[in-house]
């Protein structure tokens, strides 16, 4: 695993997947250098014929799934993999995983006893470096105001004073950039940046979640399972599409972010 990007990211918390990876196998900016240097010795090794069994590193094409990755032999993978197709065919990560590193957090007691009631609804609003980083605002800035209104209007049909809405975001005060959506039942956890497995776990608990144009909550939709009632945004990206097919599994419901 190449984590050398978030060695140079000041907006960001970091790679935190380390705990379920194992030992040895993250390519810090060193260890990437010298992979990359034996990288170029084999490359030109076998074109000189001198070693038949190089494999060259495989750069993902595009941003959707690509079958021929999986039959692939190559010695290093480079791209996002942001697919639930990809997930199919490889060791399943359980929820189970994630809650072996879940912290007692006092401010999540009562979240805990709520999140995975049926008249609950996880939303999860990303704000940090989406917003306050240009280079990442250009890319991953969408304005999903529209979107969240139509995700509760969805999973509520008109009845939101009979729902609690439990909001996960790393801004304290998130839906102040949403002023068409007026909530009444609302708790706010505001995530704890060095904590970020027992915000993953707690959202993974949802019955209904709303998740926003980030890996983060993706993947406690994913891991949520079919007992989960997802919505998804339709803009992925500000600056490009992307194959909503490849990216969500058939089950979840995509909503228009306009």
């Amino acid at each position: 695993y190449d984590t050398s990007w978030y060695e140079e990211c000041d907006d960001h918390t970091g790679f935190e997947l380390d705990a379920l990876i194992e030992p040895g196998s993250i390519l810090g900016s060193r260890e990437l250098k010298l992979w990359k240097r034996f990288e170029k010795r084999q490359k030109l090794m076998s074109k000189l014929k001198l070693d038949r069994q190089w494999r060259a590193a495989y750069k993902e094409k595009q941003t959707e799934f690509d079958a021929s990755a999986l039959t692939g032999d190559a010695l290093r993978y480079e791209g996002y993999w942001q697919s639930w197709k990809y997930l199919e065919a490889c060791p399943k990560t359980n929820i189970s995983d994630i809650s072996a590193l879940v912290k007692d957090r006092a401010d999540l007691t009562q979240f805990r006893t709520e999140i995975n009631q049926s008249d609950s609804i996880v939303l999860h609003i990303r704000r940090g470096d989406y917003f306050s980083n240009p280079v990442a605002a250009a890319t991953h800035g969408v304005s999903l105001e529209s979107y969240y209104k139509h995700s509760i209007d969805l999973l509520c049909a008109g009845r939101e004073s009979d729902y609690r809405f439990l909001v996960f975001s790393d801004d304290p005060d998130p839906l102040q950039y949403f002023p068409s959506i007026k909530l009444t039942n609302v708790q706010l956890c505001t995530s704890s940046l060095s904590d970020a497995y027992t915000d993953l776990y707690s959202m993974s608990q949802a019955k209904n979640l709303v998740i926003a144009n980030s890996t983060y909550s993706w993947w406690a939709a994913y891991l949520a399972g079919a007992s989960c009632k997802v919505c998804a945004p339709d803009r992925w990206f500000k600056d490009r599409e992307v194959a909503l097919d490849s990216l969500f599994p058939p089950a979840w419901n995509i909503i228009a972010s306009q």
